[in-house]
């Protein structure tokens, strides 16, 4: 099920206000002009939390603690941002990091519409298999690639393509939340990545452990599932099951679980009943895969042809 909250606040009061219960993370306003207002269109599906936000006027805000990683994308306007040693202002089409997680931010808007994205740490840190405790930094609150604006828009076009029904299937919105993770931490140099191109092998995981994490990938590939969850069945840490799943399969935790997921998908294509009006494209969304002409590529791939030739047989 999709959720939805809607806000659209007037005055310095309720602007504030209205922004604290949207992130409630201490902010404080400053300079703001008596014509402010606030509006907030929220969609959320399980981890995928896409916002888009709207402020009249002009004000100066302290943000308070960052909690989360958010990705902002700029419609209208502009805004002001400063983090952690890092700052910079930011116009139409260009997406931005308004603050760094853990720390704290500051930050003006003039008469702006954006776009902002929402990613919780844990499923940040899992979709690249770092632990939690590992610290998030990034470099610079821009995009490191020339293209990195388009980029990032397209990603978001399609998580909002998603989010504009009723429903999103949970594995469906499990995948997206994780692909916009994943193009952030393309996008924004930081130090997930530094970090992952200068680790060795964490050292050997035993067969029991290694069974123990591939039957849990196998048992539980019809829900969300984290490499921190897979590394916890298997009495390890997530940096040693990445690497003993790669050893052992050629994949990556998630990649195993995405193998997995295509198998229960090309089963339902072949038990299903071409006459009941199944579409490839359901199937496809009900096993977490965003868009059918991946599923399609991916499919072919595998079984050298296209899922509709199953889905007819």
């Amino acid at each position: 099920m999709v959720e939805r909250l809607s806000l659209e606040v007037a005055g310095a009061d309720a602007v504030a206000e209205a922004l604290n219960h949207a992130y409630p993370m201490g902010f404080v306003l400053d300079d703001v002009e008596a014509r402010s207002t606030f509006t907030l269109r929220r969609a959320q599906a399980g981890p995928l939390l896409m916002d888009e936000a709207q402020a009249s006027a002009r004000f100066r805000f302290d943000g308070g603690r960052m909690d989360r990683v958010m990705i902002g994308m700029v419609r209208r306007g502009s805004v002001d941002a400063s983090t952690n040693g890092l700052t910079g202002r930011f116009g139409p089409g260009q997406c931005y990091l308004p603050g760094e997680p853990g720390h704290h931010f500051t930050g003006a808007v003039t008469d702006t519409c954006v776009q902002v994205t929402s990613l919780e740490p844990a499923l940040v840190a899992d979709t690249v298999g770092h632990d939690t405790d590992q610290p998030l930094r990034f470099h610079r609150l821009r995009p490191a690639a020339a293209d990195g604006d388009e980029s990032w828009r397209h990603a978001v076009d399609y998580a909002l393509t998603l989010l504009a029904g009723d429903t999103c299937p949970p594995l469906l919105a499990d995948a997206t939340a994780r692909h916009l993770a994943a193009t952030a931490l393309t996008l924004f140099p930081n130090t997930y990545l530094t970090a992952s191109r200068g680790l060795s092998g964490p050292g050997a995981v035993g067969a029991a452990s290694l069974r123990r994490a591939l039957d849990f990938m196998d048992d539980h590939a019809h829900l969300p599932v984290t490499v921190g969850e897979i590394a916890a069945a298997a009495g390890t840490t997530p940096r040693a099951v990445q690497y003993a799943v790669r050893r052992h399969t050629g994949l990556t935790p998630l990649g195993y679980v995405r193998r997995v997921r295509l198998e229960r998908a090309h089963a339902e294509l072949l038990a299903a009943d071409p006459e009941s009006g199944v579409l490839v494209r359901d199937v496809a969304a009900r096993w977490g895969f965003a868009k059918p002409g991946t599923f399609s590529t991916y499919y072919r791939q595998v079984y050298g042809r296209h899922p509709s030739t199953d889905l007819h047989t």
